[in-house]
């Protein structure tokens, strides 16, 4: 259920990123909760809607630790390979 009268238009970013963050699986929705529900790439919030992705920041898909995992946008994720 929304909150009172919340809208995706009235500018609450923060409220609909946390209502967003319920879809994810635990993993992911701790990262958003540590980062405030910010991108640790760009430092935008996140908008309802937007694909959140995992990103290993030492490179090892095996290391799971949670200082090693990163809650970015699909499209900061895409930046960061591109770059390498």
């Amino acid at each position: 259920m929304v909150k009172g009268d919340a809208s995706p238009f009235n500018g609450d970013i923060v409220y609909w990123s946390k209502r967003q963050s319920l879809h994810y699986d635990g993993t992911t929705a701790k990262a958003l909760i540590k980062q405030d529900h910010t991108c640790g790439h760009c430092g935008l919030k996140f908008v309802d809607g937007e694909d959140v992705h995992l990103h290993h920041v030492d490179g090892n898909h095996d290391n799971w630790k949670p200082k090693n995992l990163l809650v970015i946008h699909q499209s900061c994720h895409h930046y960061i390979h591109m770059s390498k």
